[in-house]
């Protein structure tokens, strides 16, 4: 069972992770029992106490990366609003609840078979695009038709510097695509896949 300090550490890790400039993923915050000790009674200990840890590290993944987060407690509203109760999907009972569930378990599935979405996307790409740049693959992802890590794998292997781009708003997606991609393991054979891709199959 997660215990109060543990779920603080991931929630906090997690956000300072995504707002600060730290370069690797964050699950625990060196805090002192007394600031720890002023959110205690607002966060949702008993909610979450049955979660597995990746689970809780998932959950805080998809809430700042899908939802404006600005503070510590904007983390705690947040996991307070969700609704968690177990439902059955597929016949399997997931710990991810009713209100949420379809994104978050989306965000879930696609979290952990990131290599083979990324493939399906290059397929689909590859067979209906001749040529691409980063407005084109903004543009497909923003319309739900590639998903996170294909667009991170592209500007890694393009090594497209993020600040260049000129829409804030954009900048502001991809600097949140490159935060959540620090709590993957991204091998240079994957960075090396995209840009086999793009040179046999996508001229640029």
């Amino acid at each position: 069972m997660l215990q109060y300090n543990e779920m603080y550490d991931i929630a906090m890790g997690v956000n300072l992770a995504f707002k600060g400039k730290s370069k690797k993923a964050l699950v625990r915050v060196n805090h002192k029992d007394t600031t720890r000790d002023k959110t205690k009674t607002m966060f949702p200990i008993n909610k979450y106490s049955t979660f597995t840890r990746e689970n809780f590290i998932l959950l805080n993944l998809y809430i700042n990366f899908s939802k404006n987060i600005n503070s510590k407690h904007d983390v705690i509203k947040a996991l307070v609003d969700l609704d968690i109760r177990p439902i059955k999907i597929d016949n399997i009972k997931k710990e991810l609840g009713s209100t949420n569930i379809k994104d978050v378990y989306k965000f879930k599935r696609n979290f952990i078979s990131h290599k083979v979405f990324f493939i399906n996307d290059m397929k689909r790409i590859r067979n209906e695009e001749t040529n691409i740049d980063i407005k084109y693959m903004l543009n497909e992802y923003r319309n739900k038709r590639i998903e996170w890590y294909t667009l991170y794998l592209f500007i890694r292997a393009k090594d497209i510097d993020i600040n260049s781009i000129e829409s804030r708003i954009d900048c502001l997606l991809l600097t949140k695509i490159k935060k959540l991609a620090m709590y993957l393991i991204v091998s240079e054979k994957s960075i090396s896949k995209m840009k086999q891709l793009l040179d046999t199959g996508i001229k640029l």
